[in-house]
């Protein structure tokens, strides 16, 4: 993976906090200001993402089709929702606060079964998160990749990933979604230390 240096100048007080924590958390304290980079500008590109969608919207229409809505005013031609033709329909509701950290949205991604794309090892993934939590005294997320990038060829990089969160250089969670748990063995039989949030088979 290629890699860029930078100078960075930090008041004394910050760079202690920083390197406790980096010491609680088990990793260097430039690992630790990466992620910390890597989760603004996932947040930043977030909070882009969603008002680029808000853009797109057309509140007055919105409002007179919730004027129609009640018993006995059946859907009318026009009533549909236009979707965005490079995703699947979206079966699941979702909160209209969007995630912000990494951590945030690993949750919000499998609670409701949302594909993510994150950049890792250098390459660009679509995942299915199945599994976030500690293993081994480290945080980690158990996803299948369904396309990307990957450091190791084989099937195309598809298959089962066991990723340290740390080394997640950004998320954003797609409006795409999958069914839920694969149940293979490799996913069942993973040892966690604590687990945060695991996909369940409801749908």
């Amino acid at each position: 993976m290629k890699k860029s240096n930078f100078a960075l100048r930090l008041q004394p007080s910050l760079m202690d906090e920083a390197r406790k924590l980096a010491h609680t958390q088990g990793v260097a304290v430039n690992q630790l200001i990466n992620v910390a980079v890597a989760e603004k500008v996932s947040a930043l590109r977030t909070e882009e993402y969603f008002a680029e969608r808000a853009g797109r919207s057309d509140p007055a229409k919105a409002l007179r089709i919730l004027k129609r809505a009640g018993v006995g005013q059946p859907p009318m031609a026009g009533d549909e929702l236009l979707m965005d033709k490079r995703v699947r329909p979206i079966k699941t509701a979702k909160p209209t606060k969007p995630a912000t950290s990494i951590d945030e949205q690993l949750r919000f991604a499998i609670a409701y079964k949302r594909l993510i794309q994150v950049t890792y090892d250098g390459h660009a993934r679509v995942l299915e998160p199945h599994d976030y939590g500690i293993q081994k005294r480290v945080p980690r997320l158990l996803a299948f990749q369904v396309r990307g990038g990957s450091a190791h060829a084989n099937n195309g990089g598809r298959g089962w990933k066991l990723l340290k969160v740390s080394k997640i250089e950004s998320c954003v969670v797609l409006d795409e979604t999958f069914h839920g748990s694969r149940a293979l063995s490799n996913q069942d039989h993973l040892a966690w230390d604590q687990v945060f949030a695991r996909v369940d088979d409801i749908p």
